[in-house]
């Protein structure tokens, strides 16, 4: 077990520039360091039957994994009707958590957008990068895309980037051959990364003959939060009783209420965001199954880090960011729990454990990496 004044002392809020590793951090290192059985369970669990073997021609004479890595933005640890949201309307994604395993002890690397997404990319700290990845990129740094492109597989990104170069990164930049950055979609039924899926969809259908990687990374939830009326519609009933929400979520709520908002109309925006982003992922699943990929495709749905907070000064319509953290403690921005623990789902028929919800393992985004070469 960890040493007890890591479990017992909170992690203050700080800036990021500043910090060296969060408690997690230092977890996961002394799990490293001692060969936990948890994180050799999970590297066994997911891919140490796909090994690569080298870059071949066609699909008929290579049976290598694909992989889909769908990235959420500003989604809470209990935003989920599979991880406990008692409202929420997920279905697409509890699938995704029925035929694969949830882990409720996963860790992003950074508690804002870029950091995460630098660990998740390179499993390097981002505190070891000399210059701030937004503005200098990866500087280097070698990326899952480049291992996997290296040996043979197709490589896409589809939606946000916030990996440096953000304006518009050059084609093949961290041997990506198909980069389409995206916003969001605009009062589409579909839901605000339906554009983002959309291109997924084609990437999916161009490739469908040789291995691929695919970045899906949209923009639900983050502010705004605007669904079309069709999505708010299916929440018209939703009335929030706050005693099924944790200690800290109320704060949340007295925000909202501070600001002059209503709880209940934010909470109904908040659901259809997710609920378009559900529907979304129904789609691609449908389209795996179409094409007879489904089964050799591994599928890693999380979030980049915990929920926003409610913020007057920095977000468009603020008394709709009705994230919440599952009962944990903070939010993004904040290395509290509910600032870095986030979902974690890997869906892999015949190799990934249907219907399990991992509580052991305790994993990080520097583990998507190396679990993925491995």
């Amino acid at each position: 077990p960890p040493p007890r004044r890591w479990r017992r002392s909170s992690t203050p809020v700080f800036n990021y520039y500043r910090f060296a590793m969060t408690p997690s951090s230092r977890l996961l290192h002394i799990c490293r360091r001692s060969a936990s059985a948890a994180a050799a369970a999970l590297w066994v669990l997911l891919f140490l039957s796909s090994q690569p073997r080298g870059a071949v021609a066609s699909r008929d004479d290579d049976d290598r994994p694909n992989f889909i890595f769908i990235l959420t933005e500003d989604m809470g640890f209990g935003d989920l009707a599979c991880y406990g949201h008692p409202y929420a309307k997920t279905p697409n994604i509890d699938r995704l958590a029925a035929e694969g395993t949830s882990f409720v002890r996963f860790y992003v690397t950074g508690a804002t957008c870029n950091p995460s997404r630098t660990g998740l990319m390179t499993s390097r700290h981002p505190a070891s990068f000399p210059n701030y990845m937004d503005d200098f990129g990866l500087q280097n740094a070698t990326t899952i895309t480049d291992l996997l492109y290296a040996e043979g597989y197709s490589t896409g990104h589809m939606g946000k980037w916030h990996l440096g170069q953000e304006n518009d990164p050059e084609q093949g930049t961290y041997s990506i051959e198909d980069i389409r950055i995206m916003s969001r979609s605009h009062n589409d039924p579909g839901g605000k990364d339906a554009v983002i899926f959309n291109s997924s969809i084609d990437f999916i259908e161009q490739h469908k003959d040789r291995p691929f990687y695919l970045n899906i990374w949209g923009h639900v939830a983050h502010s705004p939060v605007e669904p079309h009326p069709d999505l708010v519609r299916e929440f018209c009933g939703v009335t929030v009783d706050r005693n099924d929400f944790g200690y800290w979520t109320q704060d949340k709520f007295a925000d909202v209420d501070r600001l002059g908002g209503n709880v209940d109309d934010g909470m109904r925006h908040y659901l259809a965001d997710l609920w378009g982003l559900d529907l979304q992922i129904g789609l691609l699943m449908d389209k795996l199954r179409e094409l007879d990929l489904d089964k050799n495709t591994i599928v890693v749905f999380t979030s980049d880090h915990g929920a926003a907070p409610v913020m007057e000064d920095a977000q468009s319509l603020p008394t709709r960011m009705m994230g919440v953290m599952g009962g944990l403690r903070g939010a993004k921005h904040t290395f509290y729990e509910g600032g870095i623990r986030v979902p974690y789902i890997v869906r892999y028929p015949g190799h990934v454990p249907s219907g399990k919800v991992n509580h052991l393992s305790v994993i990080s985004g520097f583990d998507l990496l190396p679990t993925i070469a491995t």
